[in-house]
């Protein structure tokens, strides 16, 4: 019952037994049950948490960052505040407070968390404008910032299966480009929306309605623009609208949620005291981090959910089995790229060849990355992530491709007396070694070579416990 509705769930885009709405909600079906399970592949709570901790020690030094821009601009310090404060309502930071007792019982003075950032800030700011704060100490902060940006990226290019990171001057620029030209744009936006409050455009007509779902309008585009640009990969336009909208709509609900709470139910007052701030804050950015993971992951599996389908079909198939891969597998492999390469003059993506194989993905990533590694495929990052042939089809013998899996293989050292087996491995490849890639292809040129004494090999194979995690997909780039 299981397997049958798997696979009905898995039929591919278009091929539904549904039509309109029905298809609609099939679809969604589909693409949620993928998402939560490689949420929990993932482990997304845990990289949350860790998104978490990372951030209560860099967002004293993003804040200073942002608000150092401003700083060498005097004209323009107040839009820095007013960046900061908006910020702070759309995180919904603004909202933690606890109230201090006076001498009197009857005075109260209210702490907020985002008070004491502003202390912070604010010192070390003036202190940049007499001099007490020294170079260094601002290149460790421009340098604590970078830090929280580059463990953002490590942690989506988890969700994408990207298994490096951009180049080190690369995430430089993209970094330093995020904490200078996102808050000027920023400031701009809040400018502008100033000065036509202060006309009365937005509180008049139908704008007025746009100003009750402005913050879900910000946290959406924010969200896309983080989805499309951090992962190191080629993220699909409209997939990213889809997760930052579903996300923003969490988010929202979310700090309405939380709202409440805050004015309704407030017992870390009583149990933490003043220090009720801070698990309250990592309690609150924890839950954003698990919001915007969700989202990504939606992302992720809207771009890929032909490959998830046929990646589980792939699994299931194999379920209990060693999933092995001879020589001949590969090099259909090998001819295909080829020929896509010779059709397209663009590279294949690690979903393609799974798909086209009917390969678990984690696999074939394994395969592709290891005829990398010997030379016959090169690994491309721009225009996108994928790969392609690494010389012409017609200088690789396929002998060469068999020598390519013999060092994935297990060979065993046989002795003397299994000279018949080795006659039997020389002739083999002798044969292979006079035929070229180009001789797999549709066109089939046939060109010989000469032949070479290498010896083959004939297995490359993955066990069972590696193809468990063939649901973290390897995005193309």
């Amino acid at each position: 019952m299981n397997t049958l509705l798997i696979r009905l769930l898995s039929q591919p885009i278009g091929k539904e037994p549904f039509s309109g709405w029905g298809r609609f909600l099939f679809f969604q079906i589909r693409l949620w049950r993928h998402c939560i399970r490689l949420l929990k592949v993932n482990r997304s709570g845990t990289q949350a948490a860790a998104l978490s901790y990372h951030t209560v020690f860099g967002i004293v030094p993003l804040a200073i960052v942002m608000l150092m821009v401003f700083q060498l601009f005097p004209a323009y310090r107040d839009l820095g505040i007013k960046v900061r404060e908006f910020i702070y309502r759309q995180a919904h930071l603004a909202s933690i407070e606890y109230s201090v007792r006076g001498p009197a019982e009857t005075e109260a003075k209210t702490v907020r968390l985002t008070d004491q950032i502003d202390q912070i800030t604010d010192r070390f700011l003036s202190g940049l404008d007499t001099g007490a704060v020294t170079l260094i100490s601002g290149l460790l902060m421009i340098w604590a910032a970078i830090g929280l940006l580059e463990t953002i990226e490590r942690a989506f290019n988890t969700i994408w299966g990207v298994a490096r990171n951009r180049s080190f001057f690369h995430r430089i620029i993209n970094y330093w480009t995020m904490l200078t030209l996102g808050p000027l744009l920023l400031g701009l936006g809040i400018y502008m929306t100033t000065h036509y409050l202060s006309g009365g455009m937005l509180t008049e007509g139908w704008m007025k309605y746009l100003r009750p779902i402005w913050p879900f309008f910000f946290s959406t585009a924010a969200l896309f623009f983080l989805y499309f640009l951090m992962p190191n990969a080629s993220v699909n336009a409209k997939a990213a609208l889809w997760g930052a909208v579903v996300a923003g709509l969490c988010w929202t609900a979310a700090k309405h949620a939380f709202g409440v709470y805050l004015l309704r139910f407030i017992p870390y007052q009583a149990v933490y005291g003043v220090l009720g701030l801070i698990p309250l804050g990592v309690w609150w950015i924890y839950i954003t981090w698990l919001i915007v993971l969700f989202g990504l992951q939606l992302t992720y599996a809207t771009q890929y959910l032909t490959t998830l389908d046929a990646a589980e079909l792939a699994a299931m198939r194999k379920n209990d089995e060693a999933f092995i891969a001879d020589e001949y597998t590969v090099m259909r492999m090998m001819g295909w790229i080829l020929e896509e390469y010779y059709r397209r003059q663009a590279p294949v993506t690690v979903e393609g060849v799974a798909g086209r194989l009917g390969l678990p993905v984690d696999f074939a990533r394994k395969l592709l990355d290891h005829l990398v590694a010997t030379n016959l495929l090169f690994l491309t990052t721009e225009p996108g992530r994928g790969y392609c042939p690494a010389t012409d089809g017609r200088k690789i013998t396929l002998e060469e491709i068999a020598k390519a899996v013999r060092k994935a293989s297990f060979v065993s050292l046989a002795g003397d007396d299994e000279s018949k087996i080795a006659e039997l491995r020389d002739a083999h490849l002798k044969e292979l070694g006079s035929m070229w890639l180009t001789d797999l292809t549709k066109e089939n040129p046939v060109v010989k070579s000469p032949t070479s004494d290498s010896s083959s090999g004939s297995q490359f194979s993955n066990s069972t416990e590696s193809r468990s995690n063939s649901d973290n997909l390897p995005p193309s780039m």
